[in-house]
């Protein structure tokens, strides 16, 4: 047999009448009549029951753990999602708790004297505001925190 025709029955695109006359040709050649003869005088081989039902114990384990692996994977999302909104709520929770009531902490109290000016107060009260950020804590801004300013300063 030549390769094209030998690649058409490979890929099983349709033949030609001329091509199907080759291959009957080839079929009937001597080559393939002693390996016609060969397998025909191969024993009929059946297998045993006891290897039959090894087999079928096999296939039962494995489809028995593959049914388990889907039923796993349909309800993963189903056990997954309450876990992860659990989760998120606690970690919403714990960055907008502040540890002392709500209050911001203040790492030195404001100054009251009246000689200071109105903007090193300001500098006063924006780095006290911006230490638990430092520290890694975000603690919400409150405007009760915020020193009150004599009216005298506007």
């Amino acid at each position: 047999m030549d390769r094209d025709l030998l690649r058409k029955l490979e890929d099983e695109r349709s033949l030609t009448p001329d091509e199907w006359l080759r291959l009957d040709e080839a079929l009937e050649s001597g080559a393939a009549q002693t390996a016609r003869v060969m397998v025909s005088t191969l024993a009929n081989d059946q297998p045993s029951m006891a290897w039959r039902s090894e087999l079928n114990v096999k296939l039962a384990q494995t489809s028995k753990r593959a049914r388990q692996r889907r039923t796993m994977m349909r309800w993963l999302p189903v056990m997954a999602a309450p876990v992860a909104a659990g989760c998120a709520f606690l970690v919403m929770m714990n960055i907008n708790a502040s540890p002392n009531g709500g209050q911001t902490m203040v790492s030195r109290p404001p100054m009251q004297t009246s000689h200071e000016s109105l903007e090193a107060r300001m500098m006063d009260f924006h780095r006290d505001a911006m230490t638990p950020l430092a520290v890694g804590a975000n603690l919400p801004y409150e405007a009760s925190s915020m020193p009150e300013l004599p009216e005298s300063q506007f």
